[in-house]
């Protein structure tokens, strides 16, 4: 696992998620607050965003579902976007993203977990990442990380 500088994970994230289109969300039953949205780029293959973290979805600057919601209405709310593109991705310091839908919605992710003083091979506690062919880019404990992806057909998200 590569360490990124911050600028160069959010510029990745940015050109990997900004006009995406939201194919499918898997959430639900069993999963608690963690979700996986699946995003197909105009040309290329499928990229997941799966989360850990702290979130919320905003509609009309109005909180429409958050990550303490109970499974089966916010997996409901999220799938409500499948279809829209996302039209921007922008992460603001420390590793907090905001994805602005097609329809003005915003998903806005919080980076919550434990401190970045404690080793890696001790605790990973992962707050999101984004799989695809270009590689796996992970917030860890507001740490940014690159790591290859497995070969398609071998992936297991």
């Amino acid at each position: 696992m590569e360490e990124l500088a911050e600028s160069a994970f959010s510029a990745s994230l940015m050109r990997l998620i900004a006009d995406t289109k939201v194919v499918a969300v898997k959430a639900g039953p069993g999963t608690g607050s963690i979700f996986t949205l699946h995003l197909r780029p105009a040309a290329g293959q499928v990229r997941y965003l799966m989360v850990y973290c702290a979130w919320k979805l905003l509609r009309a600057g109005r909180v429409a579902c958050t990550w303490q919601d109970p499974e089966a209405y916010l997996v409901a709310t999220l799938s409500a976007h499948e279809g829209e593109t996302v039209e921007s991705a922008r992460v603001a310091s420390g590793g907090d993203v905001e994805l602005t839908l097609q329809s003005g919605a915003a998903i806005k992710l919080f980076v919550d977990s434990v401190t970045q003083d404690m080793p890696l091979d001790e605790y990973s506690s992962c707050d999101y990442f984004l799989q695809g062919a270009e590689g796996i880019f992970s917030c860890i404990r507001g740490g940014f990380y690159k790591e290859e992806a497995k070969p398609v057909g071998q992936q297991s998200v």
